[in-house]
């Protein structure tokens, strides 16, 4: 989720929700905490992703939508899946769980992205 959410490269603390980002200001029903120091909130920085040149370079445009970045997720979830099974798509769907023609349909849907 906060991979969809980040406006950039790394994911920052203010892209995490805020159970997470604000996690030593909740109040639990435990009772007062023994004064112990709180613990660093940890925020994972994912490395930058090298541009994928396959899927014949069909690569939607996000347009920094919520549905365009998962549009991309979904359409990164799909191109691993078809790199795994030597571009399949029979055991491509299999594997991510999908229709065949699901998979067709959703191939055809970046293609049109792409060339709007």
């Amino acid at each position: 989720r906060a991979t969809l959410l980040s406006d950039g490269e790394a994911i920052e603390a203010s892209s995490l929700p805020f159970e997470i980002s604000h996690y030593d200001k909740l109040q639990f029903d435990k009772g007062p905490a023994a004064s112990e120091p709180a613990a660093p909130a940890f925020v994972p920085v994912m490395p930058a992703r090298p541009a994928e040149e396959s899927f014949e370079t069909a690569r939607p445009v996000g347009d920094g939508t919520l549905k365009s970045a998962s549009i991309d997720a979904e359409y990164d979830m799909i191109l691993k899946a078809l790199k795994k099974v030597n571009f399949n798509k029979s055991k491509a769907a299999k594997l991510l769980n999908i229709d065949r023609k699901t998979l067709y349909n959703k191939m055809k849907q970046y293609q049109e992205l792409n060339n709007q």
